[in-house]
């Protein structure tokens, strides 16, 4: 919901894949029902922000494993197994290195 309050404006006409370890999330997503009331006040202003701003939003589930690094960032305040598990973790990529144009964002332009 952040991302789509934060961003959406800059989604016209696009859809947009949002990845997520949270099978829930994905369904209560991609179907639009959920009957939990917290999830559904989410979903309500997801929806309603996509309508208003004519973007589409689907979500892909993505286990775990491979989304390791952000379980870790997560976690990071629990314990400092999660610290030293980011440290040793080769896929992360420190954030002092990270340049906006290292990013690609990629669209699919027809709706």
């Amino acid at each position: 919901m952040v991302a789509v309050l934060l961003w959406g404006q800059y989604w016209r006409g696009r859809r947009i894949q949002l990845f997520c370890d949270n099978e829930a999330v994905v369904s209560v997503i991609n179907t639009g029902c959920t009957k939990d009331a917290v999830l559904a006040t989410c979903l309500h202003e997801i929806w309603l922000q996509s309508a208003r701003g004519e973007f589409e939003l689907c979500a892909v589930h993505l286990t775990s494993q491979a989304n390791r690094t952000a379980d870790y960032l997560s976690r990071w305040h629990l314990s400092d197994y999660y610290r030293l598990a980011l440290q040793n973790d080769r896929s992360f990529v420190h954030l002092s290195r990270v340049h906006l144009s290292d990013f690609i964002f990629k669209f699919d332009d027809t709706l």
